[in-house]
């Protein structure tokens, strides 16, 4: 008994292999033009901005990657889309460095 596969047998196992499991998810995401949210991309200032503006609340996520979390290493939100500073000395969050350094 051989393991001899058929061309057939390799179509099927190839369109096994490559469809997807489930249905791919809609994305958000950050882009030039702001916040993408299916086909919509808003502009910057309405990224963490207290609204949720798309249907999976990405824009105003919390996560590490999501909207009121671009930057997760400076340990601020970034509303309207921007970095933020922490400051060193007290914690707060301002929306230069020099600020928070001047803190």
């Amino acid at each position: 008994m051989g393991s001899t596969i058929t061309l057939t047998q390799t179509t099927l196992l190839l369109v096994i292999c490559l469809s997807p499991a489930q249905p791919s998810l809609p994305l958000s995401h950050l882009a030039s033009c702001g916040w993408v949210c299916g086909q919509e991309c808003m502009v910057h200032r309405m990224i963490c901005d207290g609204y949720e503006q798309c249907d999976d609340n990405s824009d105003e996520g919390k996560e590490s990657g999501q909207g009121c979390n671009l930057y997760p290493d400076s340990g601020c939100y970034s509303y309207k889309g921007r970095e933020h500073f922490k400051c060193k000395r007290s914690g707060e969050c301002f929306v230069s460095q020099r600020k928070a350094a001047m803190c």
